[in-house]
């Protein structure tokens, strides 16, 4: 693919490069990625299927099956196998390193960004237990120390999220040079992220809203089925019989299948808006250290 990702952008420029990029060589990035997309959008469809009998039984207060719960779980990591194997062939058509080399380093990405989540995990867990033992709480009803819990971890989430979005510039490089590594040099691999910054949040967030329009539209069937299965779950828990057709499962697998397996190219899209963005910092540091080198000659 013609890519010429070295070369200084606006943030609109980006994201016209990676939909003229994805538009013009759609064929061969559908022939080359359709498997791990579908992938991907069964194994989202099977959990969300899952989930559904693990929320019947705890709103109807009925046993909560371990096999259901266990398989759920199961799923979630068969999804991240499935998103490591997108994300390496997806590369693998930007740098030309081969799959064995994109494989590899697309599961050290996944395994930090699911420690990552991990330690704010850690965290939030660990201050929502010190906040549990102050007066502040005790003085609080359930439902406003849930509220606060769920607002405190929301906005907590944010602040980190916003802390270490120049791992996108750095995950990106990580991706694309050989010589970058996820243990030494940290700090100077991700200064030029915290340099640029508003221009990658600008992007990402520009990206961001453009991809949430784009879900809102494609998920529209889901959201629909989702509607459907609630109200009737809402009126089972009063002794109502359920509204809904015995096949209404597979409707919701197979829906599910359909918009994730499109939504996997959206997320293409926003990868190479990822890409671009980085192509243009460090085209801007190259530049700055050319004419740096200039004024001292």
């Amino acid at each position: 693919m013609e890519k010429d990702v070295y070369k200084i952008r606006s943030v609109s420029a980006c994201l016209k490069a990676a939909a003229v990029l994805l538009r013009t060589n759609l064929t061969t990035v559908v022939k080359k990625l359709w498997l791990p997309a579908l992938g991907i959008a069964i194994v989202k469809a099977l959990i969300v299927t899952s989930s559904m009998h693990t929320t019947e039984a705890f709103v109807l207060h009925l046993p909560v099956s371990i096999l259901a719960s266990t398989a759920t779980g199961l799923l979630a990591l068969l999804l991240l196998v499935a998103e490591c194997w997108f994300f390496a062939w997806l590369y693998d058509s930007l740098n030309e390193h081969g799959k064995k080399w994109n494989t590899m380093r697309s599961a050290k990405v996944m395994a930090t960004v699911v420690l990552l989540n991990l330690l704010f995990a850690c965290l939030t867990g660990g201050l929502a237990i010190a906040f549990l033992h102050t007066k502040a709480a005790a003085n609080m009803t359930i439902g406003q120390f849930y509220a606060g819990m769920f607002g405190g971890g929301l906005l907590l989430y944010l602040i980190l999220l916003l802390a270490l979005l120049p791992f996108v510039y750095f995950f990106t490089k990580y991706m694309m040079e050989k010589e970058t590594s996820l243990r030494r040099g940290l700090w100077s691999e991700l200064k030029p992220g915290y340099k640029h910054y508003g221009f990658l949040l600008s992007a990402l967030l520009l990206a961001g809203f453009i991809t949430v329009i784009i879900v809102c539209v494609v998920k529209t069937p889901d959201s629909i089925l989702g509607y459907s299965y609630l109200s009737s779950l809402i009126g089972m828990s009063k002794g109502d019989p359920s509204g809904l057709p015995s096949y209404f499962n597979i409707i919701v697998f197979a829906s599910g299948v359909i918009t994730d397996f499109i939504l996997c190219f959206v997320a293409a899209w926003n990868i190479l808006v990822s890409f671009y963005v980085y192509g243009s910092i460090e085209e801007k540091e190259n530049a700055k250290t050319r004419l740096t080198d200039i004024n001292f000659q």
